[in-house]
């Protein structure tokens, strides 16, 4: 089985301090481990990257041993992030197993890097996305 794994980004769990990522790596490990117990180990864990639950998870999967997929939704998904934050990126693309991300678009005058909803952004239609309100569903 593979898991597919998103979740909520820092400002919805209590800020973007280092204390708070390994508190959310803890749990994502603890998590973890009770799904495996529950399900048996997935052969791969996907996650978005985004900062939050998808890192912490990234984060549990490669102390697990299991290997990670990076799905990043475009290339400058960090882009406005603390260098902090990115320079951690960095660490856990390179770490990841597999890396399914999109190519770089230009960065929007709003400053969002991915451009979700924008017809030239090249989104893969096997993947729905929560903003693409007439997107394609799971495959």
């Amino acid at each position: 089985m593979i898991l597919a794994v998103t979740g909520h980004r820092p400002d919805k769990l209590g800020g973007h301090s280092p204390a708070l990522r390994r508190k959310l790596a803890v749990f994502a490990s603890f998590q973890l481990r009770n799904f495996i117990q529950a399900h048996g180990r997935p052969v791969k864990i996907i996650s978005g990257m985004a900062l939050g639950w998808d890192q912490a998870v990234a984060i549990a999967a490669i102390a697990a041993g299991i290997p990670l997929v990076a799905a990043a939704p475009c290339d400058a998904q960090d882009a406005t992030w603390p260098a902090e934050s990115r320079a951690f990126y960095r660490i856990l693309l390179r770490r990841a197993a597999e890396f399914a991300g999109q190519p770089q678009p230009e960065i929007d005058p709003g400053g969002n890097p991915c451009r979700r909803g924008d017809p030239t952004f090249p989104h893969d239609p096997r993947v729905a996305h929560r903003s693409d309100a007439e997107g394609p569903q799971h495959r």
